[in-house]
């Protein structure tokens, strides 16, 4: 592809021709100048380069959020000898909010690697697919710009937003869990599991003196208990008819978009599983409208959540109303027929 500055030194070619007209050597030097101009527009082109100077690779998460930005990382290496001028055109799903920015540039010094990134935001689940990434770089006079499309075609999926499960799980490893305005918060006197001992106070029942210690010590003793732990939880999503209906989101930057009111049950109902077991409780999860669509028993440990992952990841709310006596009653007859 010709440039600009290509087009404007050829202006000097009918320029010169025009000038022949009062002046009949500047024709002369019209030909010779086309000429030469040709042939310098030949050797740039081929001094540009072919394409497998290159090597352009996309990497993103392997489960994009949903609701969130997705960061794509595009990741350029040159193996020219000299300092290139390049920009990558990605093609992401165009639904994704931000696909239309997916353009990158860079100036690339020799021999050398550059990591650029783009945003893109999910407002529906589902599987998407990335295009090709389309490669341009000028030649070293800058009368060319050459193209070239890379193959990078790749399927993925837009889960619900496992973006703030890892934020999660990331702050817990680090005790950062007050940076997600979570604060750890002790019940005393709420539970049956033993915790520890201290001094009585006026305030405690007397259910909770713990006698010998008490004995033992010549002072009221009293015991602290905690919530247990290993319970069965069990979460009842409704996907009926009011579900289907869009919720604005303000974002602090700026932006606003539109969600229906399950994804927003789906991230919560995520991000509360993946806590719960965290601690060690039997998560569960029954979804239902008119009827009872999908039941999943309440099991402890991570292949549960994952379990749980996939089942919301095809999650659609339906056009009808939703029946509540049936998840109730079909809690209660499991519930009984359970070992």
């Amino acid at each position: 592809m010709l440039t600009l500055r290509f087009f404007g030194l050829a202006l000097g070619v009918p320029l010169l021709l025009i000038g022949g007209t009062w002046i009949p050597p500047l024709v002369g030097v019209a030909v010779v100048y086309g000429l030469g101009l040709l042939v310098l527009l030949v050797l740039d082109r081929r001094a540009a380069g072919p394409v497998r100077q290159f090597r352009v690779a996309r990497q993103h998460d392997e489960k994009l959020s949903l609701g969130v930005q997705n960061r794509i990382h595009i990741e350029i290496t040159s193996l020219a000898r000299r300092r290139l001028a390049v920009q990558v055109r990605d093609e992401p799903p165009w639904q994704l909010v931000g696909a239309e920015e997916a353009l990158v540039r860079a100036t690339l010094e020799p021999r050398s690697t550059v990591a650029l990134s783009y945003l893109l935001r999910p407002l529906k689940r589902g599987d998407y697919r990335f295009g090709d990434l389309n490669l341009r770089w000028s030649s070293p006079l800058g009368f060319t710009m050459r193209q070239a499309a890379i193959p990078a075609q790749v399927m993925v999926k837009v889960y619900p937003n496992i973006h703030d499960i890892r934020k999660y799980d990331l702050l817990a490893r680090r005790d950062q869990l007050a940076e997600m305005g979570l604060r750890s918060v002790r019940l005393r006197g709420e539970g049956t599991a033993f915790e520890s001992l201290r001094d009585y106070t006026p305030d405690d029942p007397y259910r909770s003196i713990n006698w010998k210690a008490t004995a033992r010590r010549g002072k009221p003793i009293s015991m602290d208990y905690e919530p247990e732990r290993s319970q069965r939880v069990m979460i009842a999503v409704d996907v009926g008819r009011m579900m289907r209906s869009p919720i604005r989101v303000d974002d602090p930057s700026g932006e606003s978009w539109n969600m229906a009111k399950v994804d927003f049950v789906v991230n919560s109902v995520l991000l509360f599983s993946y806590v719960a077991t965290l601690k060690g409780d039997q998560v569960g999860v029954l979804v239902f409208a008119d009827r009872v669509q999908h039941y999943l028993a309440p099991r402890a440990g991570r292949a549960q959540f994952h379990q749980l992952l996939e089942l919301m990841y095809a999650l659609e709310s339906q056009p009808v109303e939703a029946d509540y006596q049936r998840p109730s009653t079909c809690c209660a007859r499991r519930t009984k027929n359970a070992p």
